[in-house]
């Protein structure tokens, strides 16, 4: 399972998400999803090299983006994902990605005109360092 499976099922399974009954995408909500719903993309990673050159530890970025009816649905969800990941040092779910840190880098609000209202957006990137398990 790759990072992005393994956070995907984190988030999937998270008590936060649950309770708001959101659905987790990654890259692109089918059109038909309904509100509120987080879709999550990586915006940005390296390998983390040493003296000894590259090894084993790499870096992601990782942008959520929370969507919802309200303003207050989309923090909701936004402070879901954020209670969810931050400080993050565990084995993902599957068992194949250690994380080792997770930090919140970045939180921004948006919003835009739908055809049946306004669709609320907050958007959380967060910065992970972690190594794939042997």
């Amino acid at each position: 399972m790759s990072l992005l499976e393994g956070i995907y099922a984190r988030l999937a399974a998270d008590a936060g998400v649950l309770a708001l009954n959101a659905g987790v995408f990654p890259a692109l909500a089918p059109k038909e999803s309904s509100l509120p719903y987080l879709v999550y993309t990586q915006v940005g990673g390296a390998t983390v090299n040493s003296l000894a050159g590259a090894n084993r530890l790499q870096s992601a970025r990782l942008r959520f983006s929370c969507y919802g009816n309200t303003y207050g649905t989309a923090k909701g969800l936004a402070k879901a994902v954020k209670d969810s990941l931050n400080g993050l040092a565990v084995t993902l779910p599957g068992g194949t990605v250690a994380i080792q840190g997770a930090w919140l880098e970045y939180e921004g609000d948006d919003a835009e005109p739908d055809l049946q209202g306004t669709v609320f957006a907050t958007h959380v990137d967060f910065s992970l360092m972690f190594a794939e398990v042997a």
